[in-house]
């Protein structure tokens, strides 16, 4: 009988310890680390278009990464040369070494995409990534992410160009999809809104029990479904085990932005 499943499975275990124990380092200030998971690619770690960060090779081979949002990074770290980024982000890359039991190499300062190594960006479904979002509410400031090591060659990798295929181009980077791995666990206030009216301050003093509110909507019209506040569906009330729900019968974000 083949082990291989619970090989991969043991070594997700062991990356996902690891991105977790890092993320823990970067939760300070009300920041909170939400749980490490597989990804389909370091561009699923990408918070911010303007984003700083630092990787580093460990010595048993995989390699760990930190991205964090230019804004959400101390002033003297936003500088054009980075400079203070290393010393702001390395406690996060020796707790991921430290849970893997081994040290981290050099760290390495990431200013731009490019700066990000092969070995993390390279497309090889066979080393898997797990990373951990840092969240500020439900906004994502940071990430960490880290990866398996190649099998079929030797530890380390050496920072150069982002890979790409012929499903790619460079400006990708910037319109693919992104934070929606690191949300799923995170959760969202949920509302249906049936119609809005606008009254006056004497017409709301004047309100009593078995008065009517008269909304803009007329019957059979969709009721709106919000996620904190914006709108992402239409549908129709239904009842669901004596419980009201609701029908979606239109998805109004776009695929892209969920």
């Amino acid at each position: 009988m083949s082990t291989t499943p619970d090989l991969v499975d043991a070594d997700l275990d062991v990356l996902v310890r690891a991105a977790d124990a890092a993320a823990t380092v970067l939760a300070v200030d009300g920041r909170l680390a939400g749980p490490a998971a597989p990804q389909e690619d370091i561009e699923q770690l990408f918070v911010a278009d303007d984003m700083r960060g630092v990787w580093a090779d460990l010595d048993d081979g995989r390699v760990v990464a930190v991205l964090v949002a230019t804004s959400a990074l101390p002033i003297a770290c936003q500088g054009p040369d980075g400079s203070g980024v290393s010393g702001e982000l390395e406690p996060a890359i020796s707790a991921a070494a430290t849970a893997l039991g081994t040290t981290a190499g050099p760290i390495r300062v990431i200013l731009q995409v490019s700066d990000l190594p092969l070995n993390l960006t390279a497309l090889d479904p066979s080393r898997p990534i797990c990373g951990a979002g840092i969240f500020e509410g439900d906004t994502p400031v940071a990430s960490v992410g880290v990866r398996e090591r190649d099998p079929s060659g030797p530890p380390g990798g050496a920072a150069g160009p982002k890979s790409t295929d012929a499903s790619r181009s460079s400006g990708d980077v910037d319109t693919a999809p992104r934070n929606l791995h690191l949300l799923a666990d995170v959760e969202l206030g949920v509302s249906a809104e049936l119609g809005r009216t606008t009254m006056s301050m004497g017409e709301l003093l004047d309100l009593q029990p078995g008065g009517v509110i008269e909304l803009e909507r007329t019957v059979g019209t969709p009721i709106d479904v919000l996620v904190n506040g914006t709108l992402i569906a239409r549908g129709e009330v239904v009842v669901v085990e004596d419980a009201y729900a609701v029908r979606v019968t239109e998805v109004v974000a776009d695929a892209a932005e969920r």
